[in-house]
């Protein structure tokens, strides 16, 4: 079978945080920020655990801006659950918010120029 159309989600990698920071793969859990425009790749921001999450090694995560990815929806965010304050999703495709429940320490969102219809689990 040909990858090009196949339906596995691709969430952020660790090779592509690596090319985006710098930051060699083993010293992700000293990353408090991160920034990707353009990724084209992505369809969710943070694949299934186990399928090569690149934010599962970011557990010092505070910031994550993510802009004109392409990302349709969220996918889990729990490797930086604990962490992250800052989340930016400008420009993606999102439709819905329902799975930033789980970010306890959140305290900026920007999800301007996305397909938003409901704020669902958002309190």
């Amino acid at each position: 079978g040909s990858a090009m159309g196949s339906p596995e989600e691709e969430g952020v990698t660790s090779a592509m945080i690596e090319e985006a920071t710098g930051v060699a793969v083993e010293e992700h859990d000293s990353l408090e920020e991160l920034e990707l425009i353009f990724a084209s790749a992505l369809s969710c921001v943070c694949a299934p655990p186990g399928e090569n999450s690149g934010l599962a090694r970011c557990g010092r995560l505070r910031s994550l801006s993510l802009i004109d990815c392409g990302i349709s929806r969220l996918g889990t965010l729990g490797p930086v659950s604990a962490t992250l304050e800052r989340l930016c999703l400008a420009g993606q495709r999102l439709t819905s918010l329902c799975e930033l429940g789980g970010l306890p320490q959140l305290r900026f969102l920007y999800a301007q120029q996305n397909a938003v219809t409901a704020l669902d689990g958002l309190s």
